[in-house]
């Protein structure tokens, strides 16, 4: 098996630690390859997508980076139909994004979020 380095922060180590013991796993290293299984079988899923599609796209994000958030989505408002912005706690926002479109135009603004190192958090759910 290879080794892989990876840079966290404190707060995502405590946070992988506290989860790590919760869920019993073995090791850190074992988290990790769980997240990553996850993240591309949710890849996977995302990019089998095709034609005219429904979604929700869900974002959490600091709120001084509300600018950056309201780009990303100013470049798919063809696509979205609602918009749902909340404030949570510790200056954190909570914004839900109905989307009906080309699944292409979808799964790049969902991208775009996960890309975003403004965004904390991005899920895209498929009805």
């Amino acid at each position: 098996m290879s080794v892989v380095s990876v840079s966290l922060n404190d707060t995502l180590l405590e946070d992988i630690d506290e989860f790590m013991d919760e869920e019993g796993f073995s090791g850190r290293s074992e988290v990790m390859r769980t997240a990553v299984r996850a993240l591309l079988r949710d890849r996977k899923e995302i990019s089998d997508l095709e034609g005219t599609v429904d979604a929700v796209v869900i974002v959490t994000h600091e709120d001084e980076d509300s600018g950056e958030i309201d780009n990303i989505q100013h470049d798919h408002q063809d696509i979205v139909t609602t918009q749902l912005h909340n404030h949570l706690e510790n200056h954190t926002c909570l914004e839900v994004f109905m989307l009906h479109g080309d699944a292409d135009k979808v799964k790049e603004l969902y991208n775009k979020f996960q890309a975003s190192r403004k965004v904390e958090q991005a899920k895209i759910i498929i009805p």
